[in-house]
C-alpha cells in the first residue's frame, strides 16, 4: 500500500493524517555519491490537515437542511363528539395553538392543510431535538382537555436526508402512513437508509365513519375493471381469514367479469374443510386456486395483484409475484412494520379491524349494486371473522357485528361455519397430547411440546393447544373461570388514564359501593368521567390504579366471556343493523324465542310502536336505524340488552331521546321485572334518577356528592342547580335535552 489516510481527534479538533510512501530506489541508482545497487529503501511522508473548520461548516450545512413533516389528528371526530357542541371550536383552537407553539419553538413552520392535518417544515437540527425528547408533543397534545372524555392523539411523519425537497415530502407521506397503519399515537422518521419509530402507546381506535371504506371500494373497483386479469394472494400458511378475504375479492372481480385466481401453494389442515366446500360448488371448481408456478406464468403487465391479510412481502404466499407485478393492491388489518409492501397503487391497512374478512365484507357493500354474494362466499368470510375474533370474543367492534350481519343476510349459516372448524381425529389427538404433556415452570408458566409427527399442521395445533393452556389457573392474565355469584359492585380508589400515565388521569380516587339489585345513578357535567366508569366496570379498559370488584372478585380475575355475558350495556348512540327488528334483537340472544322477544320489548316499552308497524317484528330496519326515531332506536337497544338476561345492566344516557313518560315506564318495569339485577344508569335528566337508591355526582373525575336523591338535593350544589333549572322547564347537566320522538 503506497498511501494511507487516518482521521484523528485531539483536544476538540479534527485532523486528517495522510501517509505516502516515497521510493528511494531510483535516487540510489543514479547517485554519484553511493553505490547502492538493488537498493529498495523508501521514505514515509506525513501530511497533517486540520479539517475542524471544514467539518463544522459541513455539519452546519447538514443541520440547516430542511425536513418535511406531516401531523395528523388520529381521533379528531371522536374527540369532538365527546365534548359539548358549543365548546368544540375551543378544543380545536387549543389543539392548533399547542401544535403551532411547539413547532415555532423549534424555529419551524406549520400550516394547517385540513381540519385534522398539518404540514410542518423544520431544520434537521430540530429533528435531533425531537428525538432527544422522544417526540414529547405526542404526550403534550393529550393534555388538552376542556371536558372531552377522550384524549386527543396525533401521528407524526418526518422525512429527511432526501436528495430533494420533493423526496423528503414523499418520505414524510410514507412515514405518516406507517404511523397510522400501526394504530396512530406515534412518530415515524423515514430516511433513505432507515425508519425509526417513537411512541405508539395508545390502543388503536375504531373509526365510526364509513367514508374511507366507500372510497377504497370505488378505487378498488376502478383498478379491477382497468386490469386484464386479477391474482389474489395472502400470506404463507393461509388461514380461514386469509381464504375468506380472498373469496370476497374473488366475488368482486367476478362481478366485474374478470378472469381471477387465488394463489395458494401450501394447504394447511385447518382450511381443508373450507377448501373442500368451495371445490364442491360448481361456481368455483378446481380452477379457482393456482400454485406459485402457475401464477408466475400467468402474470402480465395488465395483471392486478391483490394481497390480503398481510402487508409484509417476506410473508406472502409467493414473494416473486410482487417483483413481477406492476399493479399491486394491499388490504390488511395488521399493523404495518418497516418491512412492508411498497409501491402499491392502493393500500388499505386498518389495524382497528378485527380481520381482513371484515374489511372485505365492508368493501363489498359499496363495490357495486349488482354484486351477488353467494352463501358459500358469505360462509367463507364469516369463518374468517370467527377465527380472528375467537368466535367474536376478541378485537370486535360495532363494524365487526355489522359485517357479520351483512354476511348473514347474504346466506352465511352459523351451523355450516361451525362444522368447518371440527378437528379431525389426528389433530385432536395431537392437541390433547400437547396439553397432557404440559409442565409448570415456577408455577406461573406452562410449557409443552406439540408433537409434529402426529399432525400435518403442527403450527396451528400448537396455537390451539396454547389457547387451551391459557385457561390454566395461576397463569398471568389467564382469565380464570370464576363464576359470578353476586353482583354487588365496589370501586376502590379507582384512577384511570387513557395513556396509562398519572399525568393525564380522567378519574381520580373513585370509591363506590353498589349493592346487588340496587338502582344507582351517576350524574354530572360532560367530561367528568361518567362513561369511563361504566366502561371500566364492563372491562373495556383496565383501571390505572385501584380496583373494581363484582361479587368480591376483581373484574380482572374473571374470564372476559363470563364477565361480558353477565353485563349488558346500552349506550346513548347504540347501533342497529340492517335487518328485521327480530334479527336485530337476537344479537342480544341468538336463541331467544318470539315470546321472549315480545316480553323484552314490553319491558322497554318498544312494543307500543312495533305493533303499529304493518310487519311488526319482521319490519325491516335500515343500516344504523335510519328509518326509526332516536327514541325508538334506544328502546330497541334496551330490549336487546334485556334479552341477554344480564346480572348487571348499565344504561349510559340511553333514554335521552325518550320522552319523560316513557322513561318512567321503563324504569318501573325494571323494578318489577328484573328486581335482582344491579342497575347502573348515567343520566342527564333529574326525572331519570328520582327513584334511584343512590345518586353519585361526578365532576372533573372526582366524586362531588353521594347519597339518596333527597340528600343530593339538600347538599350538592351541582345537583341543586340542575334540579332547579329542570323543574323550571329547561336545562340538564350538559344543558342539552332529549327529543320527544320516542
Amino acid at each position: 500500500m503506497d498511501e494511507a489516510q487516518y482521521e484523528l481527534e485531539h483536544e476538540g479538533c479534527e485532523y486528517v493524517a495522510k501517509f505516502r510512501k516515497i521510493s528511494l530506489k531510483e535516487m540510489a541508482e543514479h547517485s554519484d555519491m553511493i553505490d547502492a545497487k538493488d537498493y529498495n529503501g523508501y521514505l514515509i511522508a506525513v501530511y497533517l490537515y486540520d479539517e475542524t473548520a471544514l467539518h463544522i461548516a459541513l455539519q452546519e450545512v447538514d443541520d440547516q437542511s430542511l425536513a418535511v413533516g406531516m401531523i395528523y389528528l388520529d381521533n379528531y371526530d371522536e374527540a369532538l363528539e365527546s365534548v359539548e357542541e358549543v365548546r368544540r371550536s375551543l378544543l380545536i383552537a387549543l389543539i392548533d395553538r399547542k401544535v403551532n407553539k411547539y413547532i415555532s419553538a423549534l424555529d419551524g413552520i406549520s400550516k394547517k392543510l385540513e381540519k385534522d392535518k398539518y404540514l410542518v417544515i423544520l431544520r434537521k437540527k430540530a429533528i435531533a431535538k425531537l428525538q432527544e425528547t422522544r417526540f414529547d408533543l405526542l404526550e403534550e397534545v393529550k393534555t388538552v382537555n376542556i371536558g372531552n372524555e377522550m384524549a386527543v392523539t396525533i401521528s407524526i411523519g418526518i422525512g429527511l436526508d432526501g436528495l430533494t425537497y420533493a423526496q423528503n415530502y414523499e418520505f414524510s407521506r410514507n412515514a405518516i402512513d406507517l404511523a397510522l397503519g400501526r394504530g396512530g399515537d406515534q412518530a415515524v422518521i423515514k430516511t433513505p437508509e432507515s425508519i425509526t419509530y417513537y411512541g405508539g402507546k395508545s390502543q388503536q381506535m375504531e373509526k365510526n365513519t364509513r367514508v374511507k371504506a366507500r372510497v377504497k371500494a370505488q378505487a378498488l373497483k376502478e383498478l379491477i375493471e382497468a386490469s386484464s386479469d386479477v391474482l389474489i394472494m395472502g400470506h404463507s400458511i393461509s388461514d380461514a381469514d386469509c381464504i375468506g378475504a380472498s373469496v370476497g375479492i374473488y366475488r368482486a372481480a367476478r362481478t366485474s367479469d374478470k378472469d381471477v385466481h387465488i394463489v395458494l401453494n401450501t394447504i394447511a389442515n385447518s382450511i381443508k374443510p373450507l377448501l373442500n366446500r368451495l371445490a364442491e360448488d360448481e361456481e368455483y371448481g378446481k380452477k379457482m386456486f393456482i400454485n406459485n408456478e402457475t401464477a408466475i406464468q400467468r402474470i402480465t403487465e395488465g395483471t392486478l395483484l391483490i394481497v390480503v391479510d398481510n402487508n409484509r412481502p417476506s410473508r406472502t404466499e409467493c414473494p416473486q409475484l410482487l417483483q413481477l407485478a406492476q399493479h399491486v393492491v394491499v388490504l390488511d388489518h395488521h399493523r404495518q412494520s418497516r418491512d412492508c409492501i411498497e409501491g402499491a397503487v392502493l393500500s388499505y391497512v386498518e389495524p382497528y379491524a378485527s380481520s381482513a374478512s371484515e374489511m372485505v365484507a365492508e368493501i363489498l357493500q359499496y363495490y357495486s349494486d349488482s354484486i351477488k354474494i353467494r352463501p358459500t362466499d358469505a360462509d367463507a368470510m364469516y369463518s374468517g371473522i370467527v377465527v380472528d375474533t375467537n368466535n367474536f370474543m376478541n378485537n370486535t367492534g360495532v363494524r365487526t357485528f355489522e359485517a357479520a350481519a351483512f354476511l348473514r343476510r347474504n346466506g352465511a349459516d352459523i351451523t355450516r361455519v361451525r362444522k368447518l372448524f371440527r378437528d379431525d381425529m389426528e389433530d385432536y389427538k395431537a392437541k390433547a397430547e400437547a396439553v397432557r404433556e404440559v409442565e409448570m415452570f415456577h408455577e406461573r408458566y406452562a410449557i409443552s411440546v406439540c408433537p409434529s409427527d402426529m399432525t400435518g399442521n403442527p403450527t396451528v395445533i400448537a396455537a390451539q393447544a396454547a389457547n387451551e393452556l391459557l385457561n390454566l389457573p395461576n397463569l398471568p392474565d389467564s382469565g380464570e373461570f370464576v363464576p359470578i355469584n353476586h353482583t354487588d359492585i365496589v370501586l376502590q380508589d379507582v384512577s384511570f388514564s387513557y395513556d396509562g400515565t398519572t399525568q393525564n388521569e380522567v378519574l381520580h380516587g373513585i370509591s363506590l359501593n353498589m349493592p346487588q339489585g340496587s338502582f344507582t345513578a351517576l350524574v354530572g357535567p360532560s367530561g367528568g368521567g361518567k362513561s369511563t366508569v361504566a366502561r371500566l366496570i364492563a372491562r373495556f379498559w383496565d383501571v390505572t390504579g385501584g380496583s373494581i370488584s363484582i361479587g368480591g372478585v376483581d373484574v380482572r380475575d374473571y374470564d372476559l366471556e363470563t364477565l361480558r355475558n353477565s353485563v349488558a350495556m346500552v349506550l346513548q348512540k347504540n347501533e342497529l343493523f340492517s335487518g328485521t327488528i327480530a334479527e336485530n334483537l337476537r344479537w342480544g340472544n341468538k336463541d331467544a324465542t318470539d315470546a321472549e322477544i315480545e316480553d323484552a320489548c314490553k319491558q322497554a316499552c318498544a312494543d307500543e310502536f312495533i305493533e303499529r308497524f304493518p310487519d311488526k317484528y319482521n319490519t325491516h330496519i335500515d343500516q344504523g336505524g335510519a328509518n326509526v326515531s332516536g327514541g325508538q332506536k334506544q328502546r330497541l337497544c334496551i330490549a336487546r340488552a334485556l334479552l341477554k338476561k344480564p346480572r348487571i345492566l348499565i344504561l349510559d344516557d340511553s333514554t335521552s331521546a325518550v320522552d319523560t313518560g316513557t322513561d318512567a315506564k321503563i324504569r318501573k318495569s325494571f323494578a318489577e321485572k328484573i328486581p335482582g339485577t344491579t342497575v347502573f344508569i348515567i343520566a342527564q335528566r333529574i326525572s331519570s334518577v328520582e327513584n334511584a337508591d343512590h345518586v353519585i355526582v361526578l365532576d372533573n373525575g372526582k366524586i362531588s356528592g353521594y347519597g339518596t336523591p333527597a340528600e343530593m338535593l339538600a347538599t350538592n350544589p351541582i345537583y341543586q342547580e340542575v334540579y332547579n333549572s329542570q323543574t323550571k322547564g329547561s336545562g340538564d347537566f350538559d344543558e342539552k335535552g332529549g327529543d320527544n320522538n320516542g
